[in-house]
């Protein structure tokens, strides 16, 4: 049985704070190529999402390990938005499946008239490519990020407009 068959995609709760904070802290030192810094706040800053509502967060676990998360904020403005604010896979699991199955859980919480918004941090090709091949399409909206690379906002059109 390979990795992504044993893999159990759950929601998040209190209890997976410091797993989720574990995951996002290496797999951001990962790809912007730092160490980890483990007194960066990310438990409190997870604990604090977690209790959000309207805030979507699932955790992948395999053997009771969370080896990645995603996390989804429901908005509610002039048009309907599933905002996508994080998904991050251990980098020790980064290429076994992993976060397709986690985006199969934002996929499955978009409704048909939901734009889809992400932010990614253009120097991370990896997840570029990702979230393209998917149908995100990049905007103009923009911010200043980490070595000289920008965040740029990331746009899907809504289900409803594809037909």
């Amino acid at each position: 049985m390979s990795a992504v068959e044993r893999l159990r995609v759950r929601p998040g709760t209190d209890r997976d704070v410091e797993a989720i904070a574990h995951v996002h802290r290496l797999s951001r030192a990962w790809y912007y190529g730092t160490e980890p810094d483990p007194g960066d706040g990310r438990e409190a800053m997870w604990s604090h999402l977690l209790a959000q509502p309207g805030r979507s967060i699932h955790v992948a676990e395999e053997s009771d390990k969370v080896v990645g998360f995603i996390s989804a904020m429901r908005a509610e403005d002039l048009e309907p938005k599933l905002e996508l604010t994080a998904l991050y896979v251990l980098p020790e699991c980064v290429g076994l499946g992993i976060g397709p199955r986690l985006y199969e859980q934002f996929d499955a919480e978009r409704r048909d008239e939901d734009e889809g918004l992400l932010e990614v941090w253009s120097g991370n090709t990896r997840a570029t490519n990702f979230y393209v091949r998917r149908g995100w399409t990049p905007t103009s909206l923009s911010r200043p990020g980490p070595q000289g690379f920008d965040f740029i906002t990331y746009r899907l059109l809504p289900r409803s407009h594809s037909n």
